[in-house]
């Protein structure tokens, strides 16, 4: 199993800002000299200011920041997870995903979600209701510009008719694309569309029951992943097919108890059928985030990287 680690504004800005490509920096390297398999940040370009005053989270542009850790790593994968693939032109998305492919010698891995903050569709001019067809259409349009051939290719709010694009990624036929989303239309559109897919967990109880999509227990995991296999089956899909849920086991503190619960949970997910597991670590200060990243490494990878 390989490991992606969640890098966030919160933790990489803090109150200074005009230290945060220094601390990115250092800590992206430490995430690769740890030995992650990848790093990630997200996306919310204008989120709503009611959702961010109630545990919501800004965003760094997260092409335009792995780019730049692109810059200073050598050997791990660059994450979006995830970009809402609806509020972006297709064409310039895929640009955007092949200048990171291209400048970190094929390291991109392109995480995408439908998105659901109606307020932040409003603001950013995208119809909220179309946001499906607008993700699909995106899809299929950022893989047709990335074969290198002239595109033509009519959408909602676009219309190539005698376009294209170079360079072409370097991974072939284009950056694996993982679709995030629990519910049945984004697993048929994994299924179907992508390379792989990022469900997340929801915890029992109120909050779960109120999403009847929710995902709570490795149970509910590997039912889903069984359901998405039938999809691929379904639809003549073969080859690699990425499983990506963020780990629902906090690791919040360096004892081998927390490791050990970790574990045990990543078991379970890899016999689920997860083959990539997502993970954020506590801090703020540069150096207690490298001291934890450490710890994992020494404590954590290894067990996880035999895993599945």
């Amino acid at each position: 199993m390989k490991a992606t680690y969640n890098m966030t504004l919160e933790q990489l800005v803090v109150d200074r800002p005009d230290l945060a490509s220094d601390k990115l920096r250092i800590v992206a390297q430490a995430a690769e000299a740890a030995g992650f398999d990848a790093c990630n940040l997200t996306d919310h370009p204008f989120p709503d200011a009611t959702w961010l005053a109630n545990a919501g989270h800004n965003a760094f542009d997260p092409m335009a920041a792995l780019c730049f850790v692109a810059g200073f790593t050598t050997r791990i994968m660059l994450h979006t997870n995830i970009v809402v693939l609806p509020y972006r032109n297709p064409f310039l998305t895929a640009k955007e995903v092949t200048t990171l492919d291209v400048l970190s010698k094929g390291r991109a891995i392109m995480g995408i979600g439908v998105g659901y903050q109606a307020t932040e569709f409003e603001a950013l001019g995208v119809n909220f209701a179309q946001r499906g067809k607008l993700m699909d259409e995106a899809i299929d349009a950022m893989k047709a510009a990335w074969t290198g051939d002239v595109v033509q290719f009519e959408g909602l709010n676009f219309n190539a008719t005698n376009n294209r694009q170079f360079p072409a990624p370097l991974q072939k036929p284009h950056p694996p694309i993982w679709c995030g989303g629990n519910g049945k239309i984004a697993m048929r559109r994994a299924a179907v569309r992508c390379d792989g897919w990022t469900p997340f967990f929801l915890p029992p109880g109120p909050v779960g029951a109120r999403h009847p999509d929710a995902i709570s227990t490795v149970a509910d995991l590997k039912e889903r992943v069984a359901e998405i296999g039938a999809m691929r089956e379904e639809a003549g899909r073969t080859g690699r097919f990425d499983i990506a849920p963020s780990s629902p086991v906090p690791v919040n503190a360096r004892t081998r108890e927390v490791a050990d619960r970790f574990l045990t949970n990543a078991a379970e997910l890899a016999d689920a059928g997860a083959t990539w597991v997502g993970l954020g670590l506590p801090g703020v200060e540069t150096s207690e985030m490298i001291e934890n990243l450490t710890w994992f490494g020494e404590e954590v990878l290894p067990q996880l990287h035999a895993l599945g």
